[in-house]
């Protein structure tokens, strides 16, 4: 299912085996017209092949949107439906308008759970982006090759654009972002051949970069999901042959090549399904098979870093970061990541970016703490829509243990005031003797090709306007900046009596007065 013709309702696609006389069929696609599907199909591959899977995703990025959803009252649960999807991402998840992070979402399934029932009365908030006019991507059966289907503005091609230049049979085929660089990468398994993964490099599919080291290769089918919560989709695979059923866990972007964990029925194995059994927030696994009952896996998931607290400041251009952990486990250390408001009036955030790192203390039971200051003013491009607005930064930590495993944080807000116009304060102290403080405020440049960084001048003059000091000379971003004036750091030493200040950037000017008594 996914929206391809973007019109607000899920349109229905299937692969077809055709049958004994006549095996080779096209890929039917059948459009929702306010909930009711045609008897014909309204779209069919130029192609005709036995197709085993079908997963749409989108290559370019340029079919991502936002889907925000309230709940209260009686609508309260544990699990709630997202009506369009695939689902790209989860952005934010707010109970009674806190942050909550300990959910987790099937992205071809449409729902979300979190880990315990908000009480009666609290309301849940729920932004997230999903895929529309997708790409559709089809996995083949016995000499024809698997491939993807480019959708043109809400039409899909009835050929495929891209394959993967070989007729080895294919079954289970999924999209899923492995290594969190934004593109959604494309996963294949097979009858006779090993599981792979293709990377999407900015809308192109290469490689493979990935092939898995199972001792079977007889796929039935595959699915994704992130069953450590650590933000890195881990890749499910079923075998048909052997009733094998393997998990291969994504390490910050790397999956194991042997299956991570492993179960074998005792019949042939045909389908998989995540779900939140018991509702705690993490994902468990469903085993269908030909001849036994369906099991299920209830997800153990451990947090080896206790995380107690998490919080941000901000004093001038500066952020600081503070935490603290009861124990840790294997700890390497924490990533400090930082995402932007790109919008000041909706609720619209840019991509994660690293920013820095804070070694941990490996394994340890004794509490510890950390700090990290995040620079604002050598951040010249934080975003800006308008002048004298608040902006809103966001800060995450991504713990990583010594094998490679790394888990997320909650998010902690600051807002950021970008100021509307120039200004230079009074020093204060003022007399003063021997040093004072100036502040000023550069505002944000709004400008198609302006610079966000503007060469900023801050000097001193005596009474007869001879140069005394320069205290400021160098490019700055917007933002209000204080210094210092020290007389005693002048080689000629300054006598008594009146003196003026003069903050210049580009075109503006402005002077102050103030005096030094001895």
């Amino acid at each position: 299912l996914c929206d391809i013709d973007d019109d607000g309702d899920l349109d229905l696609t299937f692969g077809n085996q055709g049958n004994s006389v006549n095996p080779m069929k096209p890929i039917c696609i059948f459009y929702n017209n306010g909930g009711t599907f045609p008897v014909v199909p309204n779209w069919l591959s130029a192609d005709q092949m036995i197709t085993n899977s079908v997963a749409f995703g989108d290559l370019d990025n340029q079919q991502i949107k936002y889907k925000y959803l309230e709940y209260y009252g009686d609508e309260i649960r544990y699990t709630f439906p997202l009506p369009l999807y695939p689902i790209y991402s989860i952005d934010t998840v707010l109970v009674d308008d806190q942050p909550y992070y300990e959910f987790c979402y099937d992205p071809i399934g449409g729902w979300i759970s979190l880990g315990t029932r908000p009480q009666s009365g609290m309301t849940v908030k729920i932004s997230y982006r999903y895929v529309t006019k997708g790409d559709l991507a089809a996995s083949k059966w016995v000499n024809y090759e698997s491939g993807v289907y480019f959708n043109n503005n809400g039409v899909i091609n009835n050929l495929p654009g891209w394959t993967v230049g070989n007729t080895t049979s294919q079954k289970g085929i999924a999209w899923a972002d492995f290594d969190n660089d934004g593109y959604q990468d494309l996963a294949i398994s097979g009858s006779g051949v090993q599981t792979v993964i293709y990377k999407n490099v900015n809308g192109t599919l290469t490689g493979p970069v990935w092939t898995s080291n199972s001792v079977n290769t007889s796929a039935q089918e595959l699915i994704t999901g992130d069953l450590d919560r650590d933000g890195y989709p881990e890749l499910a695979v079923i075998h048909f042959g052997g009733g094998r059923t393997e998990i291969f866990k994504n390490r910050s972007g790397v999956l194991d090549t042997t299956p991570t964990w492993l179960y074998i029925a005792g019949s042939s194995a045909t389908s998989i399904s995540f779900g939140d059994v018991n509702g705690d927030g993490a994902l468990d696994l469903a085993v269908g098979t030909a001849r036994t009952p369906v099991v299920v896996f209830i997800n153990q998931l451990t947090i080896p870093v206790e995380l107690v607290s998490f919080t941000a400041s901000i004093n001038v251009n500066e952020v600081r970061l503070n935490w603290s952990t009861a124990t840790e486990t294997n700890n390497r250390g924490f990533e400090i990541e930082r995402s932007p408001s790109l919008i000041t009036s909706q609720t619209l955030w840019g991509d994660w970016e690293e920013i820095g790192f804070v070694p941990g203390f490996g394994t340890t039971t004794e509490p510890k703490s950390y700090s990290f200051i995040d620079d604002l003013s050598l951040t010249p491009k934080l975003p800006s829509d308008r002048q004298g607005l608040t902006h809103t930064l966001r800060y995450r930590l991504k713990q990583i243990d010594f094998d490679g495993t790394s888990r997320y944080s909650e998010i902690v807000e600051v807002e950021i005031y970008s100021p509307a116009e120039f200004s230079l304060e009074q020093n204060y102290p003022n007399p003063f003797n021997p040093s004072t403080k100036i502040k000023f405020t550069i505002p944000s440049v709004i400008a198609s090709e302006a610079k966000q960084s503007q060469l900023v001048t801050l000097k001193i003059y005596d009474i007869l306007g001879n140069e005394v000091a320069t205290l400021v000379n160098e490019e700055k971003p917007a933002g209000t900046y204080e210094v210092e004036f020290n007389t005693s750091s002048i080689k000629h030493q300054p006598s008594s009596g009146i003196y003026f200040y003069k903050l210049q950037v580009g075109s503006y000017t402005q002077i102050r007065k103030m005096t030094l008594l001895k």
